[in-house]
């Protein structure tokens, strides 16, 4: 087991995230992703998302990192997210200072 995770920073479209992994974590042959960011991401509406995985499903990806990228990739073509950007977009009538 894995006791320090491995930390990554990267940058999707224009949102810093920190990613941290663990192998072998809770259990052999098992992951342990953590997304974080400040916003919102496509797979979660805080900014956080923890995620247990099998070792051979990760190893079907460049490393954590790609991984990470193609499920921001994926889930970023959903109607909600796309309706959530647009409407970020979008000044509101609301939201005057």
């Amino acid at each position: 087991m894995e006791d320090n995770p491995i930390i990554h920073e990267i940058e999707w479209q224009g949102i810093a995230i920190t990613i941290s992994h663990r192998s072998q974590w809770p259990i052999v042959d098992f992951h342990h992703i953590e997304v974080k960011a400040d916003q919102r991401l496509p797979m979660t509406e805080t900014g956080y998302k923890s995620h247990f995985m099998p070792e051979k499903a990760l190893s079907e990806f460049e490393d954590v990192v790609d991984f990470v990228s193609q499920w921001l990739e994926a889930t970023c073509q959903s109607k909600e997210w796309l309706r959530y950007v647009e409407d970020m977009r979008q000044p509101s009538l609301f939201d005057l200072d």
